[in-house]
């Protein structure tokens, strides 16, 4: 993807490390000479001491390129992801902070659901900068997850339709760009059944069971087992001696899958779990290789019209360490034996493969991405600085981004939101501002002469003061939830004791009156008061008609003295407090 952006005008760059998906040591010059890519080390000769010792002013890395895209390479201690000690976490924060100053990017793509990929979304956008998550799993379950992302990038529609039903999680779909030059295969010796990567979640145990009745049926069918994830030892570890047919042949881990394609006659996917995509099936088709699949996950979106899906037990799963009975590979076994002994078949299956691949052709898939990351690019306007008479006065772009106001502002220390609902904002706000306390206030309740699409049947007041409490609990030691009514709360809290107060309530011109009379004195000098909606006049929201004078009101009370942003539809105002 990064060397596409970068053959289609964008200016690219990676942060990465050492921190590699593989369950052995190695060492990071024979471990790049062994790709044929050159590297220097980045000059690490300045050295501090401090309570960890003598260490260097730089963390140790070194630079590369590939495909023309430029790479900074944390070099950390191991390559065993799970070896990284906390110390390394924060070298390589410091080397990607320094990546962000010296590139100044627009968007910044990551992935991960830890704390170090957290903070480098929290640390990207707390510049301005418009962060992507690429999500390939069913591993997440909580929309919190993805609260310090401005967009998500799935590589299906069935991962897209899982996301929105299970978290509420709206993705785009952006298939995986597949290189067919590195998978391609230009002069094929077909002569095996091939599964690629014997792995748990692959489906190992099945391909045994497989392997073992076409041994006892069909001997003269050669399997290729292609080691990934999943090695010799998982497929040994199934309990059966595939040894003893004669059939099962064995290929290492290759860079190049060009290797076993080569030699692939149809391509076995006996996929235990949900298949985000299916680059494996992806890559038979483009060149015509018959796939014989599960019906789970993204593979039958991946397959389109091509290849034979086959169902499995759902008793079966990536977490199960069983064989199926041979009754449950039957169907399995009786197709293979039919697709081997009939050509006619399997050039029709070919012939629909290389239709449906496609889809994935450059000129299919580049226009898609290039367009969505221009949108995302666009974005990159969260705070801007416009002159004011002889200083730069902070002008706001989306309420979202309200947090790194008020670090721009050095109001860090106490805050308080009037107007919760389901807890949205409170949770941006957690994200994107370094601040120590916020007090969350809603009455969570339904009120009398409050015309606003807020203002919903109790129950469903429970479920927002749940919603809220859910969306916050990640900073759970930071905030105060007062549910109580507006200027009840304010009596709860002394004057000159806050740092800032963002009004959302009663948005009725007499209640924001009332907000302000009482929340003004809570701010302490330099303070800001803001809120949203700066609007008059009557709106038709979902179908509730409301009634704005926040416009007005603020104006009243204010004067001249407020900055009100440039929102289309619903801007937010502020006012920095002073004598």
């Amino acid at each position: 993807m990064m060397e596409m952006l970068g053959r289609s005008g964008f200016t690219v760059e990676v942060v990465t490390s050492t921190s590699l998906e593989i369950h052995k040591g190695v060492e990071l010059a024979d471990w790049i000479a062994e790709r044929g890519i050159a590297f220097q080390h980045a000059d690490t000769s300045s050295y501090s001491v401090d309570v960890r010792g003598l260490r260097p002013n730089i963390p140790p890395h070194a630079r590369l390129n590939v495909g023309d895209v430029p790479i900074t390479l944390y070099r950390s201690a191991s390559a065993r992801s799970r070896e990284t000690a906390g110390v390394e976490h924060a070298e390589f924060l410091a080397l990607y902070e320094a990546a962000l100053d010296r590139f100044r990017p627009d968007v910044v793509v990551n992935y991960g659901g830890d704390r170090l990929a957290d903070a480098m979304r929290l640390m990207a956008r707390e510049r301005g900068i418009v962060v992507v998550f690429m999500l390939h799993n069913f591993n997440y379950h909580h929309i919190d997850t993805f609260m310090t992302a401005d967009a998500v990038i799935v590589p299906s529609r069935f991962a897209a339709d899982h996301y929105r039903s299970s978290i509420g999680l709206d993705c785009a779909v952006l298939p995986y760009l597949i290189d067919f030059d590195r998978v391609r295969v230009t002069a094929p010796e077909p002569r095996y059944v091939t599964f690629v990567n014997p792995s748990y979640e692959k489906g190992v145990y099945v391909f045994a069971r497989i392997a073992d009745e076409l041994g006892r049926r069909r001997p003269d069918i050669p399997l290729l087992v292609v080691e990934g994830r999943g090695s010799e030892r998982t497929l040994a570890d199934c309990g059966i001696d595939l040894r003893m047919h004669g059939n099962v042949h064995l290929m290492a881990n290759t860079r190049d899958p060009r290797e076993f394609w080569s030699v692939t006659c149809l391509c076995l996917m006996p996929s235990l779990w949900r298949e985000s995509q299916g680059l494996v099936a992806v890559e038979a088709m483009l060149n015509g290789i018959p796939v014989i699949a599960g019906d789970r996950g993204a593979l039958p979106e991946t397959l389109g019209g091509a290849g034979i899906l086959l169902p499995l037990p759902e008793r079966l799963t990536s977490s199960t360490r069983e064989l199926p009975a041979p009754s449950e590979v039957a169907s399995w076994v009786e197709t293979i034996i039919r697709i081997w002994d009939e050509p006619e078949e399997h050039e029709r299956l070919s012939r629909l493969g290389l239709n449906e691949s496609a889809r994935w052709k450059a000129s299919m898939l580049v226009p898609s991405y290039v367009n969505f990351f221009q949108e995302v690019r666009a974005r990159r306007c969260f705070l801007e600085f416009v002159p004011d008479q002889s200083e730069a006065v902070p002008r706001l772009k989306t309420r979202r981004e309200f947090g790194i106001f008020l670090n721009h502002l050095n109001l860090l220390g106490t805050g308080a939101e009037i107007g919760i609902q389901r807890g949205h904002f409170a949770r941006q706000v957690l994200d994107l501002w370094r601040g120590e306390i916020l007090y969350l206030i809603d009455a969570w309740r339904q009120l009398v002469g409050y015309q606003d699409v807020a203002n919903v049947p109790n129950n469903e007041h429970v479920d927002n003061l749940l919603d809220a409490v859910a969306r916050v609990r990640g900073h759970w030691q930071r905030v105060r939830i007062i549910q109580e009514l507006s200027e009840n709360a304010a009596r709860m809290i002394p004057d000159g004791t806050l740092d800032w107060v963002y009004l959302d309530a009663d948005h009725q011109y007499s209640a924001v009156i009332k907000d302000l009379t009482a929340w003004v004195p809570k701010v302490r000098e330099g303070g800001v008061i803001a809120g949203h909606d700066h609007l008059d006049g009557v709106l038709s929201i979902q179908g509730v008609e409301t009634r704005f004078g926040v416009r007005s009101a603020v104006r009243d009370f204010f004067g001249d003295r407020h900055v009100d942003s440039t929102l289309e539809d619903f801007p937010t105002w502020y006012h920095i407090k002073s004598d």
